[in-house]
């Protein structure tokens, strides 16, 4: 069987502070419920995030609660953060480039979704969510507000 990927639900932000400084936020994994809008607590197993890094996710969206796990698949320091979420046929990829101005980030973030999708992420979730095109227009507003929520908490914090 042919496995085809597909990058969806593009968005980036400039932030005004340096690559180091996005790069330290958003390469760990337990940092996510920062920003996700689904992602409640993220637990990961082997102290630092590295590539390898197992964790378990848990989710909430509405009356909705859910467990996920996910194992980090690209650590590129200050280049690209890949997260795979195997269950949900999908990788959330960040990546990260020199703003247009000297000391700024521009910070990129992607669904890699992977067709055919599994049992679980084709018949149990992506239904229960309402069903595949309203969970990605659900999540593709969703990508843009966690940008701007990193990006607020990196020029802030």
């Amino acid at each position: 069987m042919t496995t085809r990927t597909e990058r969806q639900l593009l968005h980036e932000v400039d932030i005004n502070a340096p690559v180091e400084r996005v790069w330290e936020l958003i390469s760990d994994v337990r940092n996510a419920p920062q920003w996700s809008s689904q992602a409640r607590k993220v637990f990961a197993f082997g102290g630092t995030t590295k590539l390898g890094t197992f964790s378990v996710n848990l989710n909430h969206r509405g009356v909705i609660a859910w467990s996920t796990w996910a194992k980090v698949t690209d650590f590129q320091p200050g280049k690209r953060f890949a997260n795979e979420v195997g269950m949900a046929g999908a990788t959330w990829v960040f990546e990260l480039e020199p703003g247009p101005k000297d000391g700024t980030t521009r910070l990129r973030q992607f669904r890699e979704t992977y067709y055919p999708r599994g049992f679980i992420a084709g018949r149990i979730v992506t239904p229960a969510m309402g069903g595949e095109q309203p969970y990605n227009e659900f999540m593709g507003a969703r990508v843009g507000e966690s940008l701007e929520k990193i990006k607020n908490i990196v020029e802030t914090g």
